[in-house]
């Protein structure tokens, strides 16, 4: 009996180290994608072998500019692109400036010149709603080159949802922090991005940053009144602004 539960303990101790070691070489080797993907603009974070959210974001952000599927998991092909990634193609414009491509549905931070930071966005769904005087809207996001505007830090309840850090471009459009950000666009027509993007762009697009929106379908051009409304998420931006 002694023997066989020595022999049982002796089991389940080999049966633990070799668990130890599977997921010490799991988490090296998220720990090596995101070091790779802060190398490519991708990732903030800690590298800290953690698949976390920022992570996940990070994975369908460069998903979305190789033209993977963007689900945010390190598969044969996402893994292939990672030794090999597509250089990201920007229109230019100001010095530091953002650039949204609705197609691709991802935002570039751009400061003095360089790359600093490529971000996974969710924008307008093209579908209608209704709004709270009764008529129909249609979910669009404008597209053309703005500015900031305005700003609200922390959070702001709007009319159809809550909006953290907004980052106002264009009457009620901002771009902002969301609980949900899918890889396609579902918003009613602001730029979503991750309550932990929104955090980090927050201090780098001071008022008068330069904002271009281009590509996408789900789109109108300022002043054409193809948009139903000029406040998509409800917000009349009455509230204090941080300049």
């Amino acid at each position: 009996a002694r023997a066989a539960a020595r022999e049982e303990a002796a089991a389940e101790a080999r049966a633990a180290r070799a668990a130890q070691r599977r997921e010490d070489r799991r988490k090296a080797d998220v720990a090596a994608v995101q070091s790779r993907l802060a190398e490519l603009k991708y990732y903030v974070d800690a590298i800290d072998g953690a698949a976390g959210p920022a992570t996940i974001s990070a994975v369908t952000a460069f998903q979305k500019v190789n033209g993977l599927s963007a689900d945010g998991v390190v598969g044969p092909l996402t893994r292939a692109a990672l030794d090999k990634p597509v250089t990201p193609e920007l229109q230019g414009g100001a010095a530091t400036r953002v650039e949204i491509d609705l197609t691709k549905q991802v935002l570039y931070y751009v400061q003095d010149g360089q790359l600093q930071r490529i971000v996974a966005v969710s924008s307008g769904s093209g579908e209608s709603y209704e709004t709270s005087s009764g008529g129909t809207a249609t979910s669009l996001t404008p597209v053309g080159t703005y500015i900031v505007e305005r700003k609200i830090p922390g959070i702001r309840e709007a009319e159809l949802g809550s909006l953290y850090d907004p980052m106002y471009f264009y009457a009620g459009w901002a771009i902002h922090g969301s609980d949900s950000v899918p890889s396609y666009p579902a918003s009613h027509g602001c730029v979503r991005v991750s309550r932990a993007d929104a955090l980090w762009l927050y201090p780098r697009l001071g008022i008068g940053t330069q904002v271009s929106l281009y590509g996408g379908t789900h789109t109108f051009s300022a002043g054409s009144g193809a948009a139903g409304t000029s406040v998509p998420a409800g917000d009349t931006g009455a509230a204090e602004v941080d300049s």
